[in-house]
């Protein structure tokens, strides 16, 4: 479910034995998303919050508890970048929030996220930021929205048409509710 008003977006993703993912390695495209057409270049940036604690058992097969509320670029559910507030959390081991930044290309990966990237607090709000220039993308995280730490930037491939989608999705592979929320979006030209 949506949930929306003059200043946020929050998305409830009801507890369940089905994961929500934006994967098409592994036909898993059903994640919940809000989206737009986005074209040529721009800056959007956007106020993750909400309770993210996936717990230590995944409702996918190979894959760890997850939860993330990510800023999304996408052609079509093939070709898609994510960058996600996100926490991991592996049986047995302690949850870890950090910044989770994909790209999946011809429905195939070309990086997976790494939970040691970059590390997040456990607690409080962060800001998503990803830049579009040309074929460049650049994305940066922050817990103030004044300091901003750069991630590696990516190609897009020559492939990707000027016309793309951008928007918010939450992901997860938790047996229990996630309801990240999304506030102070701005998309710049």
């Amino acid at each position: 479910k949506f949930f929306l008003n003059k200043k946020e977006l929050l998305i409830s993703v009801p507890a369940s034995d089905l994961p929500r993912d934006l994967a098409a390695e592994i036909n898993r495209i059903n994640a919940p998303r809000v989206i737009q057409p986005v074209k040529g270049d721009f800056v959007f940036q956007v106020k993750v919050d909400g309770r993210f604690n996936p717990g230590d058992v995944s409702t996918q097969e190979g894959r760890t508890g997850y939860n993330g509320g990510a800023v999304i670029l996408m052609a079509d559910p093939q070709n898609v970048v994510t960058l996600a507030r996100a926490v991991l959390h592996r049986r047995g081991g302690e949850a870890m929030p950090y910044a989770n930044y994909e790209m999946r290309s011809e429905g195939k990966v070309d990086r997976i996220g790494n939970a040691n990237d970059f590390p997040l607090p456990d607690e409080g709000p962060v800001y998503l930021r990803l830049d579009r220039r040309g074929q460049t993308l650049t994305a940066a995280v922050s817990v103030d929205a004044e300091k901003w730490n750069q991630l590696p930037q990516k190609e897009l491939p020559a492939t990707w048409p000027a016309d793309l989608f951008i928007g918010v999705t939450a992901i997860t592979t938790s047996q229990f509710e996630f309801n990240p929320r999304f506030s102070e979006l701005q998309l710049l030209k």
